[in-house]
């Protein structure tokens, strides 16, 4: 397409698809069109290991397994992150910043003619409104929301932020469908938008069909090795709302008084330096070390004995589900909105008060001399498949474009 970059990743022959037939003007959306028959646009900022960016490319290659002809469309793209969309068709639209999108994306739109367009994070959510209408297109719009909105507005400030109520109060009602990826951020929608406004409520893509594979894969440290070391692991964005200062603080009193612990550390991010120099001023070098991003989370977890979540808030909190089905023992602030919705008010896992680095210790000794999970946690976090995510998208989308609705064909919330 003009002034657009289009790459296809690397694909597995287990992730190649043949094309449904061309997708013609008016008669997208005719009833007697096969369900798998139609074009699917995945817009997000760009590709990396972030938990609204993973959930969407998810979606993406769950649905193209399916039969639709999927398309991601981001922002730029980076050679070093391209792979985590492997058997998916990406189009960069080549610009640095989402108001830029909007003209490049309506274009996209008008040229390829999608669907549906699914969107997700509050920028992007608004630019596909406005790029949707500039291209006077009747492809379905479908919004998620993988935070609390409101909780991003304290957090980040800045006038990018403040204007969001306001806008989208006036934009999200546009949309076809707005789908809230929890119960505390579908509410917090309802509380910014209107009193009659509901989101539809699905969860993440968060458990893939080979978890137990994915668990056994061979990882390179000294400190996953059980029999040495009791090591406690935080996955997630290096930024202020994730708090790991209150975790490095919780350590540090709970190893002194057992000196098998060790903390592991992956992700990146803007508090990155912060974190460094707190290990360094606490004389944790030997204690605390910090891998990166990591592409295979479950292998990590699996091998670790506690995992800890300290944020400030989440959208629903997927490593928490990642780490339950990886058989590990999970901490996490009673934040708001996803960890007590997940954890269902602490059966699956412990819940401490945010910013509590006694409770924290507390926490993460027990957990360690008690070595074993809460009773059906690991069944529980099977309940959050990407299998399961993928049929109600597909349920919605159908139900959009068809006008008939499809009953849910593996479960999920409604």
């Amino acid at each position: 397409m003009p002034d657009a970059v289009r790459n296809t990743a690397p694909a597995s022959e287990a992730d190649r698809h043949p094309a449904p037939g061309a997708v013609d003007g008016d008669t997208r959306h005719a009833d007697d069109r096969p369900a798998s028959d139609y074009k699917i646009a995945v817009y997000l900022p760009d590709i990396r290991v972030g938990g609204a960016e993973l959930s969407l490319i998810r979606l993406a290659r769950g649905m193209a397994r399916r039969g639709p002809q999927v398309v991601l469309v981001v922002h730029d793209t980076h050679p070093d992150t391209l792979h985590l969309a492997a058997g998916l068709e990406v189009v960069s639209l080549d610009v640095k910043r989402t108001f830029a999108a909007v003209r490049q994306l309506a274009r996209f739109i008008a040229i390829e003619k999608p669907d549906v367009l699914l969107s997700g994070l509050p920028h992007n959510n608004l630019a596909a409104v406005a790029a949707r209408k500039l291209a006077r297109s009747k492809c379905r719009l479908v919004l998620t929301e993988h935070a609390p909105i409101s909780n991003q507005i304290r957090a980040e400030g800045g006038w990018r932020f403040r204007m969001l109520p306001t806008l989208i109060r006036r934009g999200y009602p546009l949309a076809d469908a707005v789908v809230a990826v929890s119960r505390g951020v579908q509410l917090d929608l309802t509380a910014m938008i209107a009193p009659q406004f509901r989101a539809r409520l699905i969860f993440n893509p968060i458990i893939p069909e080979d978890v137990a594979d994915l668990c056994a894969e061979p990882i390179d440290h000294p400190w996953l090795d059980r029999e040495r070391y009791d090591t406690v692991l935080f996955v997630g964005r290096l930024s202020r709302e994730k708090r790991v200062l209150t975790l490095v603080r919780a350590f540090n009193r709970a190893r002194r008084r057992r000196p098998r612990l060790r903390l592991l550390i992956a992700g990146d991010g803007p508090d990155r330096e912060r974190i460094v120099q707190m290990i360094e001023r606490l004389d944790l070098d030997e204690k605390v070390r910090l891998v990166g991003n990591i592409e295979n989370p479950f292998a990590w977890m699996h091998r670790c004995k506690v995992f800890v979540l300290p944020s400030l808030f989440e959208g629903f909190g997927n490593v928490l589900v990642e780490a339950m089905a990886a058989g590990t023992h999970v901490i996490s602030t009673d934040c708001p909105v996803g960890p007590r919705e997940i954890l269902q008010g602490g059966k699956f896992g412990t819940l401490v008060p945010m910013g509590d680095i006694e409770a924290m210790r507390r926490a993460i000794t027990h957990a360690v001399d008690r070595d074993a999970l809460p009773e059906g946690a690991t069944e529980h976090a099977m309940g959050f498949t990407e299998d399961r995510a993928v049929s109600r998208y597909l349920a919605l989308f159908e139900q959009l474009m068809f006008g008939r609705t499809l009953p849910p064909r593996a479960g999920g919330a409604a």
